[in-house]
C-alpha cells in the first residue's frame, strides 16, 4: 500500500504585484503613455542633430526639463533619496551603477 509523502518544506507564498484600483487605472496607463512617449521623443530629438554643435544644442535644451520632472518625483535636487535598488547617477535615480565614462 504506497503511502503519500510529507513535505518537509513550507509551503511557498505566491509573489503577486499589488492590482491598482479600477480608477487609478486610466491615469496609470495615461503617465506610462506620457513617460514612453516623452523617453523615446527625448532620444530622438537628441539623434536628429546632424552634429555635435545641434545635438548638444538639443541637450541643453532638453536637459533642464527632465530634471524638473526629476526634481519634482524625487522631492527636490538637494533631498534626492534613491529607493532600494537604485542609484544615485549625477542627482538622478537610476535602477542600474551609474555610467561614469565619456
Amino acid at each position: 500500500m504506497a503511502t503519500k509523502s510529507k513535505k518537509t518544506s513550507a509551503a511557498r507564498k505566491r509573489s503577486v504585484a499589488p492590482m491598482l484600483p479600477d480608477s487609478t487605472c486610466p491615469q496609470y496607463v495615461r503617465l506610462r503613455t506620457l513617460l514612453d512617449s516623452v523617453e523615446i521623443g527625448s532620444i530622438r530629438y537628441y539623434l536628429d542633430g546632424t552634429d555635435s554643435w545641434e545635438k548638444n544644442k538639443h541637450f541643453e535644451a532638453l536637459e533642464p526639463l527632465l530634471m524638473n520632472v526629476i526634481n519634482l518625483v524625487f522631492q527636490g535636487p538637494k533631498k534626492i533619496t534613491c529607493p532600494p535598488g537604485y542609484s544615485n547617477c549625477n542627482g538622478v535615480c537610476v535602477p542600474y551603477q551609474c555610467y561614469s565614462g565619456g
